[in-house]
């Protein structure tokens, strides 16, 4: 590994955050893969919207296909809610991004290998919080984002806890409390019919996953058997560890792993600059 220039990284971040935006955003236009502009962003920007209209974020019909995030996905959304859907989903998907490209990059250009994993081809189209989660392990501030997708970014979280974390975590949480005070409540009597599964007693995913953890003996081992046990697949997340430098392979000393970055060394304390 080597040491890469904090403005090489802000370069490659910048186009690789520039590159994601705009195929996500053509993903999501009239005419491309999805049907949904917005996606996985959509309800957060819908709830965002509402939120500014004065009206109850969580007033409308649910369904399978229209699941309520916690509250705090509305805040986040916020600045994005005044653009059209899919330029705002693009948007969302881009900086994340060049958030996640930036973190990576401190020692070297091998872990950029993730964004040609199919997990995350299925995160562009679908314009999901994956990359943000993945970023929360370098930088604490992000790490609010459990509150709004706690089944996939609560390994993470666990795994890499920081002080600075908790209080932002704390502080998002008593704000959407004080703009909607009964959302908790609101929130959970709306899940009846999301559509679930226990994954770890899917061979296909937990297996392995739980076969890795056990032979690793690497510090990404706990986030990789977390994984599973929190969401629901592994194919359909971008998981937040995608490019194992420790596993045995190829490519630079390290090998491909559509569900996994290696997050051994991976702490806040570290800092990302």
């Amino acid at each position: 590994m080597f040491a890469v220039k904090v403005k090489n990284r802000i370069i490659v971040a910048i186009l690789v955050g520039a590159a994601c935006g705009y195929l996500s955003w053509a993903a999501q236009s009239s005419g491309g893969l999805l049907s949904r502009p917005g996606g996985d962003f959509l309800f957060a920007l819908v709830a965002a919207s509402d939120l500014r209209a004065g009206q109850d974020p969580y007033g409308r019909p649910t369904g399978p296909q229209w699941t309520p995030y916690p509250l705090p996905a509305a805040l986040f959304a916020l600045p994005f809610s005044y653009l059209p859907l899919s330029i705002a989903g693009g948007l969302f998907f881009g900086l994340s991004c060049g958030l996640l490209t930036f973190c990576v990059t401190k020692e070297g250009y091998g872990r950029l290998w993730m964004f040609l994993s199919t997990p995350f081809w299925f995160c562009l189209f679908w314009a999901q919080w994956s990359p943000l989660i993945m970023a929360a392990a370098f930088i604490p501030a992000l790490m609010p984002v459990v509150l709004i997708k706690p089944h996939i970014a609560l390994p993470v979280v666990l795994t890499h806890p920081s002080r600075i974390g908790i209080y932002c975590c704390i502080a998002v949480g008593v704000l959407s409390l004080i703009v909607y005070p009964r959302w908790p409540f609101v929130w959970l009597s709306q899940l009846g019919q999301y559509q679930r599964f226990f994954p770890v007693s899917v061979a296909r995913g937990s297996g392995v996953a739980f076969g890795i953890a056990a032979l690793a003996r690497e510090g990404c081992a706990t986030v990789i058997a977390g994984v599973p046990v929190a969401a629901e697949t592994l194919l359909r997340f971008f998981r937040p560890l995608a490019y194992s430098q420790k596993l045995e392979g190829s490519l630079n000393n390290g090998r491909l792993v559509f569900w996994g970055v290696d997050m051994e060394d991976v702490s806040p304390a570290d800092g990302i600059i």
